[in-house]
């Protein structure tokens, strides 16, 4: 999808809304969204990455939530300090810490989100071309640190592998889960809330 300029978040909010009106999370007490932030913080998702905006990061930060729900992580863990904890496998050097990367888990997470993304994009009526999207999401998982774990002799075959692998992965998904997932995260999230306001 398009980025957008910081001139255009008042319309991107009402595209984003008018989308989200199909599901019945935008009433959902703990459904949290801003275009000024990034990631998942303070139980918000952003749609910020990096210097860009867009409509499609709330979409993959609402998707590593779902991902996180089908994949039966815990919610708890997952969101401590209301944030995402994403965990790689660390090994002390010398004094420093650098990421042990055995699998291509940090991958397999990233494809999953993609699928995911794609999926709930398609489920609340955005309308774009399947291949094309899951070619340019599987052009972003050469910036992931265990990428080269990833079937391929060379760049083009992985990125190949994971195109595939995330329409493969979005095939497999039906909407029904997808929005059951969603759902449990959020109401997940609403409980956790009110437990740190409690204690």
């Amino acid at each position: 999808m398009k980025e957008i300029t910081r001139k255009q978040i008042q319309r991107a909010d009402l595209v984003f809304r008018g989308r989200m009106s199909r599901t019945t999370f935008l009433d959902h007490p703990a459904f949290c969204y801003s275009f000024e932030s990034s990631g998942f913080k303070d139980y918000i998702f952003g749609a910020t990455t990096g210097p860009s905006i867009g409509i499609d990061n709330l979409f993959h930060e609402m998707a590593h939530a779902i991902d996180f729900v089908l994949t039966g992580d815990d919610i708890k863990r997952r969101t401590l300090g209301g944030r995402f904890n994403f965990e790689v496998n660390m090994v002390s050097i010398n004094g420093r810490l650098y990421e042990q990367l055995e699998t291509s888990q940090c991958t397999m997470r990233e494809c999953r989100a993609f699928a995911i993304q794609m999926k709930l994009m398609h489920i609340v009526g955005f309308k774009t071309n399947l291949e094309s999207m899951a070619a340019n999401y599987a052009h972003l998982t050469i910036w992931l640190p265990d990428w080269y774990l990833i079937e391929g002799d060379n760049e083009t075959e992985r990125v190949e592998w994971c195109k595939n692998h995330i329409m493969k992965l979005y095939n497999e998904y039906d909407d029904q889960s997808i929005l059951n997932a969603f759902q449990i995260w959020l109401d997940s999230i609403q409980h956790i809330k009110q437990s740190v306001k409690a204690s």
